[in-house]
């Protein structure tokens, strides 16, 4: 008896975290929504301005592989990414209007951010449930930020 009940428990318990999986991302889509871009920018991206950031120089190549891609952050911006050690991402933003390029803060466990929105999130609740459950480590907790006025600044939703 008490076997089928731990199966029954377990089964329930599974079933919960697939049903909560898909609110947690789409609470995180709904916060970006309250958080809209401008009109995407169209056209050529500028090339990356090295010059800009004190840091740009010694990420170059990775800044000018991205910068073509074309934005995707906030209308104008292209979020670039790269590892920096364990459990570490480098988070720079380059502006496709005119090459200027900005360092945000580190992630730990990835980036999700959109086009048509100014949120900025780092470890994705979405994701870090998927990869470490309801016990993520203290390095994982979500972090927001908002693109305005040319700067991140830290939000709490």
């Amino acid at each position: 008896m008490t076997r089928i009940l731990a199966k029954l428990v377990g089964a329930a318990c599974a079933a919960l975290l697939f049903a909560a999986a898909p609110a947690l991302a789409q609470s995180t889509d709904a916060l970006m929504a309250k958080y809209p871009a401008g009109p995407p920018f169209k056209g050529k991206p500028a090339a990356v301005n090295l010059a800009s950031h004190k840091d740009a120089r010694l990420f170059r190549t990775r800044l000018r592989e991205a910068a073509p891609g074309g934005p995707n952050f906030a209308g104008y911006l292209t979020v670039v990414t790269w590892g920096c050690g364990t459990s570490c991402q480098t988070v720079a933003l380059i502006d496709a209007r005119n090459g200027q390029v900005h360092f945000g803060p580190t992630a730990s466990l990835g980036v999700k951010h959109r086009l048509d929105s100014r949120l900025l999130v780092l470890n994705p609740p979405e994701e870090v449930k998927r990869d470490y459950g309801d016990t993520p480590p203290d390095y994982g907790r979500p972090e927001y930020y908002v693109w305005d006025k040319g700067r991140l600044s830290t939000i709490k939703p």
